[in-house]
């Protein structure tokens, strides 16, 4: 079985070959030989134990539809893994876009702003609650889509807002400009 294997920018050759003695294998990357002795399946586990030229290595791994991603040593790398002709057929695929980021967050939904928690010059992060809102007696929290630095907020607590009303405005071009996939 051949496969293609592109980690990052680099892209390798991958050949497996069963060996007629149980779970060995023989694993060729690029022109570099391995022998690799795998563990029993075992449905439920994400951790594998592989013996690779005799020496153990344990490796975390999760699925996402034909990527995989492997946790080594503290270290993370996203594979995507193609038979040699989706490989020749990748080159037509279509690429991700460049995400045009606004330079606005703009509320949500209607309500009444009941917090908020970031003023101009503050540098926020991807994820932090930057603000309350309450709608119909329930409160949710608006958090920043990128990491950036806060150039003017254009609400403040007790104050009602309308969906899609301006809550706040980063400085422009101090987010991240290029599409990413998240694995988590």
């Amino acid at each position: 079985m051949q496969y293609m294997v592109k980690v990052e920018d680099e892209v390798c050759r991958v050949q497996l070959e069963k060996r007629p003695e149980g779970r060995q294998w023989g694993i060729t990357v690029d022109d570099r030989a391995y022998e690799v002795v795998t563990p029993e399946f075992e449905f439920y586990r994400r951790r594998l134990r592989l013996k690779i030229d005799g020496e153990s290595h344990m490796f975390r791994l999760k699925f996402e539809e034909n990527h995989i991603l492997v946790f080594f040593c503290g270290i993370v790398r996203f594979l995507e893994v193609y038979t040699p002709l989706e490989w020749q057929l990748n080159q037509y695929m279509i690429r991700t876009r460049p995400v045009e980021e606004e330079d606005v967050l703009r509320c949500p939904m209607p309500g009444l702003v009941v917090e908020v928690s970031v003023q101009a010059g503050d540098v926020v992060r991807k994820g932090q609650e930057l603000f309350k809102v309450e709608a119909m007696k329930m409160q949710s929290s608006i958090a920043s889509p990128r990491d950036s630095l806060v150039e003017k907020v254009f609400v403040q607590a007790g104050q009602t807002v309308a969906q899609d009303q301006d809550l706040l405005q980063f400085q422009k071009g101090s987010g991240s400009q290029t599409a990413r996939l998240d694995p988590e």
